[in-house]
């Protein structure tokens, strides 16, 4: 409601760099909720907004917010395809520096993981962390650099860089998320299967404590993986929940599935 009302007050004033702001909140919030159609809508008038604007910079907002919602769905193919030009474009005018630029990085390494190229991903977001002035951990980074570390096979640096994301100060509900599943698949290749249930059971219940359809769908289908790989009770009514929920979305979740299920079932000796 918010974004919306925003968005009608910077057209009446005719701010456009304020709509499109306003409409970059309102395409991601909608797109969360499963409310794809009215998303995809948003998304365009966004899109027809940024030419105007003669800012490449701000114009580079919308391609970002489609391959971030993208991402979030599992569609890493059709992200990477749509994201990919514009990250080497980057790379050239900043002299290979695109690390600095950290939305971006979140989305390539998520992208690379979603990929089956989480040792490129870890790779990546290391070598943005190092190019960071603060000394703090960035939770965002840490998180996707423990989801990167554990599908890499690396659980033991996975569980650190989770525990770093616990204690950091900050950070979103997706960051401990992504962390915990980072946690669980870490916990599984050790063969610690009630903390790796545990981890899977936490990031669900943390999505579940928002409204946002699409992170509930993927922590459902997150926790299925984990169950099942390990044989665990209730590995079956967890299918079933993830099914139902990525078919009401309507989506497959292609790259969740090989970020979760690649590790998971490759354990460490």
């Amino acid at each position: 409601v918010r974004f919306r009302h925003a968005v009608t007050m910077f057209a009446e004033m005719g701010d456009d760099y304020g709509r499109r702001l306003a409409l970059a909140g309102l395409t991601r919030s909608l797109s969360t909720l499963g409310r794809f159609p009215e998303s995809n809508e948003v998304l365009h008038d966004l899109q027809n907004v940024a030419p105007r604007l003669g800012d490449p910079t701000l114009a580079r907002i919308a391609l970002l917010i489609e391959g971030a919602m993208l991402a979030e769905c599992g569609d890493a193919e059709r992200a990477f395809a749509l994201t990919d030009e514009e990250w080497q474009t980057r790379a050239v005018a900043t002299g290979h520096n695109q690390v600095a630029d950290t939305d971006w990085v979140l989305l390539r390494a998520l992208l690379l993981v979603q990929l089956d190229e989480s040792d490129a991903a870890v790779e990546l977001i290391d070598a943005a962390s190092a190019a960071r002035s603060e000394d703090e951990v960035h939770s965002a980074l840490e998180a996707t650099r423990a989801l990167a570390l554990a599908t890499a096979g690396r659980p033991d640096d996975a569980l650190a860089a989770a525990a770093a994301v616990d204690t950091a100060v900050g950070g979103t509900y997706m960051d401990r998320i992504i962390a915990a599943w980072g946690a669980a698949i870490a916990y599984a290749q050790l063969a610690d299967h009630d903390a790796a249930i545990a981890a899977a059971q936490r990031a669900h219940d943390i999505a579940f404590g928002t409204e946002s359809r699409v992170t509930r769908a993927i922590a459902s289908l997150a926790r299925s993986v984990v169950l099942n790989s390990l044989g665990a009770p209730g590995a079956g009514e967890a299918a079933n929940e993830a099914r139902l929920a990525l078919h009401t979305l309507g989506i497959d979740a292609t790259g969740w599935v090989t970020a979760f299920r690649h590790a998971v079932l490759d354990p460490v000796d």
